[in-house]
């Protein structure tokens, strides 16, 4: 009789497995440019509109563990600068069997000059300030991609952003690495970034205001807009929290890792604020 337990068991676990090792595969490859054969570093790659996704680290590597259930969905590989590519989730596996290397093709962005001087700016903060710690979001053992954002309102015609500003509430890990992302809206989610170039950074402490200076990246922006910040990088599996404070009212913007869908949560809002200057 328990011989006959041990082998059901036994075959149930053999079936587990199998069924593991069937229904989900893991990818790793490299992301490079296709001029240049230099690695792209801290690239967006996920399946669209489902919440599996990852993000290459600094020498373009990524591995990710994906699904076999999304056979037929697409795969969207993007970065700054570069042209995205789009590819069937067979499609892609076959790609990365065949050679591990996949190619970016930079894309050519005309930027508008700014002309400052003889003209008079004012400074002000867009955005919701915080510090309360009894109500806080963020990031608990996220995965590489998962962002969360607040809309900014724009008021003026167009808006220097000087300077990021949050509250962290709890910092668990401070060797993660964030990026901090600007979107236009279509349909009052986010959509296109509207920076040219990537903004890493460490959260380098555990509790208390967080500033982080923009002022060398000319970002000029004269509509609504969304700002996120974005995890690209952690340690293996090891477990993180990062909390910022939330107040009521206001709204947070989410998603679960790269090219995920955006979700809305209304009723509170994100601390997330901008220094900003703008004309006279």
């Amino acid at each position: 009789m328990y011989t006959m337990k041990i082998k059901v068991l036994l075959n149930l676990l053999v079936l587990s497995v199998a069924t593991n090792l069937y229904g989900q595969q893991t990818l790793s490859g490299v992301i490079k440019d296709q001029v240049s054969n230099k690695p792209v570093p801290f690239v967006n790659i996920g399946v669209v509109n489902r919440g599996t996704g990852t993000v290459s680290n600094e020498s373009g590597q990524f591995e990710w563990k994906l699904d076999r259930d999304f056979q037929n969905d697409t795969i969207r590989i993007s970065s700054i600068g570069y042209e995205s590519r789009s590819f069937t989730v067979s499609e892609f596996i076959d790609a990365i069997r065949k050679d591990s290397v996949i190619g970016l093709k930079e894309q050519i962005i005309e930027l508008e000059v700014i002309v400052v001087s003889g003209r008079e700016f004012k400074e002000k903060n867009l955005g919701k300030e915080t510090s309360s710690g009894m109500m806080r979001g963020g990031f608990r053992n996220a995965e590489l991609g998962n962002e969360v954002g607040t809309k900014i309102s724009v008021k003026q015609s167009s808006i220097m952003i000087e300077k990021f500003h949050t509250y962290v509430t709890a910092n668990t890990n401070q060797n993660l690495k964030f990026r901090l992302n600007f979107y236009d809206l279509k349909d009052g989610m986010p959509n296109q970034k509207l920076i040219s170039e990537n903004i890493i950074f460490p959260i380098d402490i555990e509790e208390g205001a967080f500033t982080l200076d923009l002022t060398d990246y000319d970002i000029v922006i004269d509509e609504d807009f969304v700002v996120s910040v974005e995890l690209v990088e952690k340690e293996g599996e090891k477990e993180h929290m990062v909390f910022f404070s939330v107040a009521p009212f206001g709204n947070v913007m989410t998603r679960l890792t790269s090219q995920a869908a955006w979700e809305k949560v209304g009723g509170m809002g994100i601390g997330f604020n901008l220094t900003v200057k703008y004309e006279k």
